[in-house]
Parts: C-alpha cells; structure tokens; sequence
C-alpha cells in the first residue's frame, strides 16, 4: 500500500509512471481524504507522462519554483562576476575567507 500513516498524518509513497519516487504528506489525518489526495496526484502524473500535458502549480507552488531559480541565477551570477574580477577559478575556503573580510570580521 502506497499509503502511510506517520505521527497522526497520512503520507505518499509510490512510484511515478516515469520511474521517479513520489513521497510527500497529504496534510490529513483522515484516511478517505489522504486516499483521495494520492488518487488525484497519481491520475495527474499518469496524463503528464502519458498524454504529454503540463504540470499543473498552484500561485504558491509557482511562486516559490521562481524564487529557487531566481536566486540560483543570483547565486551564479555572483560566482561569475567574483572569479572574473579575481582572475580565475577560486576554492570555497577562498570565498569563504573573502567573504568574511569584506564583512570587516
């Protein structure tokens, strides 16, 4: 059973159609709506692999995907501008020394 209850609260754990393990909590101690809650996401990760339609986010959802890329792409641009403006590839103990100067500790 790909249902399981853990500390009052119904968990998902199955496999989807495109090999990827699915476990998250459905956010319900009630076992009918919990069965319900995985019936609906298995349903929906059959028509993304089967039927080629797109995933579907909540404003919530979305908003924090943005946020994750939006600041590795953050992330990223400032590991690029600091090995520019040194002149070369740098370690973590580097940056980390770098860092802390600039702070003034």
């Amino acid at each position: 059973m790909s249902l399981r209850k853990r500390g009052g609260i119904w968990w998902i754990d199955f496999t989807a159609p495109n090999g990827e393990r699915v476990r998250r909590t459905t956010g319900t101690a009630n076992k009918a709506l919990a069965q319900e809650a995985q019936d609906r996401l298995k349903a929906e990760l059959w028509r993304i692999a089967h039927l080629d339609e797109k995933p579907r986010w909540t404003w919530n959802e979305a908003v924090v995907r943005w946020l994750i890329l939006s600041l590795a792409a953050f992330v990223v641009s400032l590991l690029y501008t600091y090995v520019l403006t040194n002149g070369g590839a740098v370690t973590g103990q580097q940056m980390a020394i770098t860092s802390a100067s600039s702070r003034g500790c």
